[in-house]
């Protein structure tokens, strides 16, 4: 929650959004973890633009796509591929020009594990965690555009790995005219 309100912040949204949204989704799970009826609330999201669901303007989520992607499970935040935004925000005392200087660094030498990320930074090294950062994902947006004469057809999809397996988690397509 503390990074999600620094990246509201950041990005200069509404903290009441956010708060609005956060007791929403504990509504949601309360109830559907209580409630022996049929739930009368939203579904948990599993995609950014369902974020809607718990409150959330198009400005919001339009704002936040760069910065954030709704995962089936907490993970890491990768430190090689977060944007600027994203790592100021879940790194305490981490500035945003600090932030940009990392995603520079990260482009020219990705970072091979927290030590390295943390000798850049040494004043907020101790912030980052196992727990909270990293510098590997399992989890991968893969995006696709086919083109047949007028028609354009692109397709967005979330796919996990796990060892060698790869599975697609949900796929999105939209046709263009």
């Amino acid at each position: 929650m503390a990074s999600f309100q620094r990246l509201y912040q950041l990005l200069d949204l509404p903290a009441a959004e956010l708060n609005a949204a956060v007791e929403a989704l504990l509504n949601t799970s309360r109830l559907a973890a209580n409630d022996p009826m049929p739930s009368r609330s939203a579904l948990i999201p599993k995609r950014l633009s369902q974020l809607s669901w718990l409150g959330l303007s198009h400005a919001s989520l339009v704002a936040l796509e760069p910065h954030v992607t709704v995962l089936p499970e907490r993970t890491q935040l990768n430190i090689n591929t977060a944007s600027a935004q994203a790592l100021s925000a879940s790194v305490p005392g981490l500035d945003l020009a600090m932030a940009q200087q990392m995603v520079a660094q990260r482009e020219r030498d990705p970072f091979k594990n927290l030590r390295d990320a943390g000798r850049m930074v040494p004043g907020v090294a101790a912030q980052l965690t196992d727990e909270a950062h990293g510098v590997r994902s399992r989890f991968f947006e893969v995006r696709g555009r086919l083109r047949l004469d007028d028609t354009v057809i692109e397709e967005r999809s979330l796919v996990v790995r796990n060892a060698l397996n790869v599975r697609v988690l949900w796929r999105e397509r939209m046709a263009r005219p």
